[in-house]
């Protein structure tokens, strides 16, 4: 292999793709990305990769589809994916749903048969997790139409972890094309620089319980929210780290509840290691994930963890071993082990031992970056 081209479909680049792009040498790199026609460019794509060939096409971002789903405005960004194909020898795509990567799998399909063509799916939604009536029926139809077509056009759909491959099966993807390759983390902890307890007057005899992603319904920021509300004790604070388009609605909620000294809004920062080396445990009640990055920097920097139980987050979590798994509505069960895990320290030691094993012998790049050159190379 000579020539690799990836395909990140939305603007936010898929975590990833950022970290295995460094990793690649000798290999003619290209990048399929969105612009947003208002925007231009989300600036990490020319400040990280300025050595690689930058592929665009505009995009309209429509308040009821949210960012998170890109439409493209031309049709013309189909002479561009042919332009791609018949470039590079291997295309590398992330979530084939989206209107470009559909066309590209199709096209390549039909017109492209001897490239190779690998897809990963992070999540399969409407069945590893619900959205609504409306989309989930959508999504089996498309399970059961293009999404046939599309699996079809693959040499292999990579699933980051085991809890994820009978949902793979539900969607009529192929047993013999499933490969389980996770995505990893930087092993290298960064030194604490900043005190964010005197940033944020916080007491050094407060319990800091740390969320980090974005702000939406998803992460189950409502979750705890509603964890503040049952916690009685008030040196526990709730510190959430990150932004998005529902944290104007949870800060209001929060000042409803008279939560303001208890629950933390910080907005985006760019040092979130001063949090981790702070942080008693780590909650994320999420309603649905891939594989959390979030998760395995928290299990890097040696924070407890306690999370939901759902596909995805089993893969890195075993509850009881290396942390606690609540049902994901289960405002009770997380206070409970909350309360259980600040309180016993042995046991918050032995939590953070063995997520540090986990992750330095399955989830260290330099044992992923094997799986997936070989993948490239068979």
């Amino acid at each position: 292999m000579k020539k690799l081209c990836f395909s990140c479909p939305t603007l936010l680049l898929r975590r990833p793709i950022a970290e295995i792009i460094p990793r690649l040498k000798n290999i003619e790199i290209g990048l399929y990305t969105p612009k947003d026609l208002i925007k231009g460019f989300i600036p990490i794509h020319f400040n990280k990769f300025r050595n690689i060939k930058i592929y665009d096409y505009s995009i309209l971002n429509p308040p009821i589809v949210s960012s998170e789903w890109p439409i493209p405005i031309n049709p013309l960004f189909l002479i561009r994916l042919t332009r791609i194909l018949k470039k590079y020898d291997t295309i590398h795509m992330w979530v084939p749903f989206y209107i470009n990567n559909t066309s590209l799998a199709i096209l390549k399909k039909l017109f492209f048969p001897k490239k190779k063509l690998f897809i990963t799916m992070d999540t399969f939604p409407a069945l590893s997790f619900k959205i609504s009536k409306i989309m989930d029926i959508f999504f089996r139809i498309y399970y059961n139409t293009i999404g046939k077509i599309v699996f079809s056009a693959a040499d292999k759909i990579i699933i980051y972890g085991k809890s994820m491959k009978k949902f793979a099966l539900q969607a009529r993807v192929p047993e013999e094309k499933i490969e389980i390759i996770p995505t990893g983390v930087n092993i290298e902890i960064k030194k604490k620089d900043k005190d964010i307890r005197s940033e944020f007057g916080l007491n050094t005899e407060d319990k800091l319980i740390l969320f980090v992603g974005l702000i939406n319904e998803r992460k189950g920021i409502d979750i705890i929210i509603e964890i503040a509300r049952k916690i009685q004790a008030k040196n526990i604070k709730f510190i959430i780290v990150g932004d998005g388009s529902s944290r104007a609605q949870y800060e209001k909620l929060v000042i409803t509840y008279n939560l303001n000294d208890r629950v933390i809004f910080t907005g985006f920062r760019k040092d979130v290691h001063n949090f981790y080396h702070e942080a008693d445990l780590f909650l994320l009640p999420s309603r649905v994930e891939g594989l959390a990055g979030v998760l395995m920097e928290s299990m890097s920097y040696g924070v407890p963890i306690i999370t939901s139980n759902i596909a995805g987050t089993r893969d890195l979590i075993q509850n009881d071993i290396n942390g606690f798994l609540c049902e994901c509505e289960d405002i009770d069960s997380y206070t409970k082990k909350i309360e259980e895990l600040l309180n016993n320290n042995a046991l918050k030691q032995n939590f953070i031992a063995k997520s540090k094993k986990i992750i330095n012998e399955r989830y260290n790049w330099k044992h992923i970056m094997k799986n997936i050159r070989n993948l490239y190379e068979k």
